[in-house]
């Protein structure tokens, strides 16, 4: 249930928070996505300053703007937290054809903080499961549920920052794929340090995938997911 769900984000919130606390360092450029665990993250961080930071926003903003989860919200709070420099993307995060993406990407302040994504030296990801409790689908206003059973119909387990890969960690190829603006899972993978925030059982695949697709290079989760990751040949 989502109630379940947000309480596994809740949980995972603090935890995160104290690496976070403990790895970002003066002079880091910091990427955040979006997402319940992340924002149960962001709450719990201490203000702590760090001197010549920059937070950045990965992806454009999705669901409803005032949301907890809302990857501006999270990265101006973020900022605020650490004294940071703010890098906000000022586009939703997935439009309706790949023609106005394209135009989107064009934009001078986009291309700006799509460049300043590419610098990111630690980032702090959320990874979606695709099923029926999933922040992303909530009132079907990011994507549709056609569109979510036509990722599943190709083997989606998971997604990161909008990008839906297999249980083997290949990317899913899609005309959603050219949609989303934000970085790409290949920008992802050429990141010093990626932070996958995720637990709960219903994302056991997604994290695999993740794992395998080498998208994330630290993984902050729940015991049960984690002694069920060690059994994994």
């Amino acid at each position: 249930t989502s109630d379940s769900y947000e309480g596994t984000a809740r949980d995972l919130g603090p935890a995160a928070a104290e690496y976070f606390n403990r790895v970002v360092k003066d002079g880091d450029v910091v990427g955040l996505t979006w997402g319940i665990t992340l924002a149960a993250m962001v709450e719990n961080l201490l203000p702590e300053k760090k001197h010549n930071c920059i937070v950045v926003q990965m992806v454009g903003g999705l669901g409803e703007p005032g949301a907890e989860s809302h990857a501006t919200g999270l990265v101006s709070r973020t900022s605020m937290a650490i004294g940071a420099a703010l890098w906000l993307m000022p586009t939703p995060g997935i439009v309706n054809s790949v023609e106005a993406a394209r135009l989107l990407r064009s934009d001078r302040y986009v291309a700006q903080v799509l460049d300043k994504a590419r610098q990111v030296n630690v980032a702090f990801v959320a990874i979606g499961a695709p099923t029926q409790t999933s922040l992303l689908m909530r009132g079907e206003s990011i994507i549709s549920w056609s569109e979510m059973n036509q990722l599943i119909a190709q083997g989606a387990v998971g997604d990161i920052a909008l990008h839906f890969y297999d249980l083997q960690g290949n990317p899913i190829e899609t005309d959603l794929k050219e949609r989303v603006i934000g970085i790409s899972l290949e920008e992802l993978k050429s990141i010093g340090r990626v932070v996958g925030v995720a637990g709960g059982m219903d994302k056991m695949n997604a994290i695999l995938g993740a794992i395998r697709g080498k998208f994330i290079n630290t993984l902050i989760t729940d015991a049960e997911i984690a002694r069920r990751l060690l059994e994994v040949p």
